[in-house]
């Protein structure tokens, strides 16, 4: 089974970003539900997937420290992407935008668009940050299974299949982000979570 560890403890996050660092999957709490995690590699993403089970279509997401490195793994950022990071990041809106091509194939992005986040929870920037500023990251659970809320619900799914779990108790949002696809003509929901209609109501104006 993982090591699982109480988030508030430092020398434990240290340990979690060494794993990570090292090419292992970690396991931690956002705002909307515990991800699992790796650096932005293509043989590290690849245990992502073996440990949730997860479809080869699927691609990852990468989730950001801060929207300075938004440019730096996106291309072609268009008005509508800035106005909404502005409004929601940090937060529970995930956009989906054209990356670099390394990036894309990094995290099995088979079009080259790659979905783009910052949570609003600051232990977890903070890991990110120390990992380069982008990690990986998806719901730690087997795909199709009930979102992990809970660093319970993570070790019943995952505990054998990452390095560590950071407890940090149960996730303040309890539920998916929103996604925008930003890569099409029009902007579209393709996943409505938290933030749902704020988030329509922008797109609509």
């Amino acid at each position: 089974m993982a090591i699982r560890k109480p988030i508030e403890d430092k020398e434990a996050v240290r340990q979690a970003i060494d794993f990570a660092l090292k090419g292992e999957l970690i396991a931690f709490p956002t705002d909307t539900v515990y991800g699992v995690g790796s650096i932005v590699d293509p043989q590290a993403v690849s245990k992502i997937y073996r440990a949730k089970e997860r479809p080869l279509d699927k691609p990852i997401p990468i989730l950001l420290s801060d929207d300075s490195y938004l440019e730096k793994y996106a291309k072609d950022i268009d008005a509508i992407a800035m106005e909404l990071a502005r409004t929601f990041w940090p937060g529970a809106l995930t956009l989906v935008v054209r990356a670099r091509e390394d990036v894309a194939e990094a995290v099995g992005s088979k079009d080259g668009t790659v979905g783009f986040r910052i949570p609003d929870y600051e232990p977890a920037r903070e890991i990110i940050r120390q990992c380069g500023g982008a990690m990986a990251v998806t719901s730690a659970n087997i795909s199709g299974e009930r979102n992990p809320l809970t660093a319970d619900d993570v070790e019943h799914d995952l505990g054998d299949r990452v390095a560590i779990i950071l407890d940090g108790g149960p996730c303040r949002i309890g539920k998916p982000s929103t996604v925008v696809d930003l890569s099409k003509e029009k902007p579209l929901i393709v996943r409505k979570g938290a933030l749902a209609e704020q988030i329509r109501a922008i797109l609509e104006k």
